[in-house]
């Protein structure tokens, strides 16, 4: 639950940057920098998964996405470690 709201501003901060460019209609914001398109799209998501109402088919879809998550965040640490020669585990 603490995800939802953040998931708006994360899409709309990737979309912002230009990281995924076919993203690029969700850092549209409103006159108090809320994104509603991204706010919209995560509620569409939630939605499905509310509709779907079944737990044993949502969870690896979860479960994919978070363990992706942390091998990227984890695979580019690793990687800026080499790069800069940085010896954390002493």
């Amino acid at each position: 639950m603490l995800r939802c709201p953040g998931a708006p501003r994360l899409l709309q901060a990737i979309a912002r940057d230009d990281i995924i460019p076919f993203l690029s209609i969700f850092k549209a914001t409103n006159a108090k920098n809320e994104p509603i398109r991204a706010l919209i799209l995560t509620f569409f998501i939630a939605e499905i998964g509310i509709i779907i109402a079944n737990i044993e088919s949502v969870a690896p879809l979860i479960d994919v996405s978070v363990l992706s998550v942390v091998y990227h965040t984890k695979y580019r640490y690793v990687k800026i470690e080499i790069w800069y020669k940085i010896k954390t585990w002493i």
